[in-house]
């Protein structure tokens, strides 16, 4: 059932003599679960080996440098010819593809899961498919109870798991890690003019808000605190009510401030009432998230691996300087794409999406002292 395509990429083993290979990319990425790849080849008249043709439900082991890096299914597949020259494109994903694209094991009604780890959760739900989860974070709270609908695709019962306990993932070659963002470093320093080929910097304001609002109604009282966030303070004005069954009482509003967007821009969310500060920090979280993501750089580098001899990988904490752009801080790598060209000698590139670390801010971040989070003083 599997047809495993063996794509040695550091190696040369699909070559342009035999096969009329031009070139390859590898895109991993937080924002989806598998690895993506693209394979073009081509070659003139009927110089393309006889029978060597990629097909869409193919499967795909890529490998770097020998070892096995991708392995996956040809989701794609497309041909282009003229009388002088054909041109032949595949694309596939990792085995993770069916993990975003198919629908938990789930019938009739929702099943509810009681007293699980997050990597036996996610486990139970790929059995099926055979994917391996590994835990690289190791220490986080037991789901009391965790519900999944009928119908409901894995991936997005995954990531909505992952973000109530604030950590994500990445493709290990087909397996899927648990990670902590910004938790692994490299030594290399990203710098325009010495490693940095070429760079780019966007800023994007359509999604960032002056006034970020969560919470119900009725007659609340107005309270204001300052909050601590990645060492710059924050005002934040909230709101308490009372709790019917318990008489306490609660937080069931919130309000932050954007003092970067100079213009009136309202966010506002209604929210059911979930404990005392949650909503304070679903507010911080919303905040902290569309401000990162409102800047990017992307960074070009020469080879696919860092100074330690590592492949490039995502969730990466990494410095960058570009004195053209005045930018030089730390910055975490988003998605990383990998580049191979077998024309005009060949050459290996890498394409690094980079963004500020609060921009993956997560509820556990923020409300975890040792971890950076929240400091609270009245006002």
């Amino acid at each position: 059932f599997f047809r495993p395509l063996p794509v040695s990429l550091e190696r040369y083993e699909l070559t342009r003599e035999a096969h009329g290979f031009i070139s390859a990319s590898v895109t991993q990425s937080f924002e989806r679960f598998a690895s993506r790849f693209t394979l073009i080849y081509s070659a003139s008249g009927d110089e393309v080996s006889d029978g060597f043709v990629i097909e869409a439900g193919d499967g795909a082991t890529l490998s770097a440098d020998g070892e096995p890096w991708i392995n996956g299914w040809i989701d794609s597949d497309m041909f282009e010819h003229d009388a002088k020259t054909q041109k032949r494109m595949a694309r596939g994903r990792s085995l993770l593809g069916d993990i975003e694209d198919c629908s938990a094991r789930i019938t009739g009604r929702p099943h509810r899961f009681s007293n699980i780890t997050l990597q036996d959760l996610m486990a139970t739900l790929m059995d099926e498919y055979s994917i391996e989860v590994i835990d690289e974070v190791g220490d986080l709270d037991i789901f009391p109870s965790f519900e999944v609908k009928d119908g409901e695709k894995i991936g997005k019962v995954v990531r909505r798991a992952c973000r109530a306990r604030g950590v994500w993932t990445v493709d290990r070659g087909g397996k899927l890690a648990i990670v902590r963002t910004g938790e692994a470093t490299t030594n290399t320093r990203l710098i325009y003019g010495r490693n940095v080929m070429r760079a780019r910097g966007s800023r994007d304001f359509g999604q960032r808000y002056a006034q970020y609002r969560f919470g119900g109604q009725g007659a609340f009282r107005d309270l204001t605190s300052i909050r601590r966030v990645g060492g710059a303070e924050v005002e934040v004005r909230s709101q308490q009510g009372y709790d019917a069954r318990t008489l306490r009482a609660e937080e069931v509003a919130a309000e932050v401030e954007d003092q970067g967007i100079g213009r009136l821009r309202r966010l506002q969310v209604s929210t059911q009432r979930r404990g005392r500060g949650d909503i304070t920090l679903r507010a911080l979280l919303e905040r902290q998230q569309r401000a990162g993501r409102s800047t990017t750089y992307r960074v070009e580098v020469a080879g696919w691996r860092t100074d330690e001899g590592d492949m490039w990988t995502p969730g990466v904490r990494v410095h960058f300087s570009d004195p053209r752009m005045r930018v030089s801080a730390e910055y975490i790598i988003s998605e990383v794409t990998h580049r191979l060209r077998l024309t005009r000698g060949g050459r290996y590139r890498t394409e690094l999406v980079l963004m500020p670390p609060h921009a993956f801010d997560t509820m556990e971040s923020l409300d975890s002292p040792r971890r950076g989070g929240v400091e609270v003083t009245d006002g």
